[in-house]
């Protein structure tokens, strides 16, 4: 890390090692990681000090929701009125992104018919009405009380 002062003293202030190994690609992936968030640090302590006068929580930090090639989401925070540089291994093509978040809102379609319909099931039969139907364990997302799917 460069040694420019308070923002760029992170190895030393908070241990910052990298593991052994590491390839020049993944050493440079990282430092560009933790360079990010030191560009953040006073963005976050700002906030942090405008929520504590408030008496209110503290807003989180906005991250990159790009999707990589890799199918992660970027998830570098985000600095205000700059663009991010996204991680390796880079964003997708635009039409393989439009085709994700159409798949994922189908997924998240499919299982509220799915949890409607296991919800009738469960009044028709019972409890293990939907086991049996499926011939299989209930799906996780058709228990009822379980976290809705993540927003897409």
């Amino acid at each position: 890390m460069s040694g420019n002062g308070e923002q760029d003293d992170d190895g030393e202030k908070y241990r910052i090692e990298l593991a052994p190994g590491l390839s020049d690609a993944q050493r440079a992936e990282a430092e560009r990681i933790f360079a990010a968030l030191r560009r953040t640090r006073r963005e976050r302590h700002q906030r942090a000090d405008e929520a504590a006068a408030t008496g209110e929580p503290a807003p989180t930090l906005p991250l990159c929701p790009t999707l990589l090639i890799s199918a992660e989401p970027c998830l570098l925070p985000l600095v205000d009125g700059q663009d991010c540089p996204h991680r390796e291994p880079g964003p997708v093509p635009d039409a393989v992104r439009d085709l994700v978040v159409r798949l994922r809102r189908e997924v998240a379609e499919a299982r509220q018919v799915a949890s409607r319909l296991g919800s009738l099931v469960r009044d028709l039969r019972g409890g293990r009405g939907i086991e049996s139907a499926l011939k299989r364990k209930e799906p996780w997302w058709l228990v009822p009380g379980e976290p809705e799917a993540p927003p897409t």
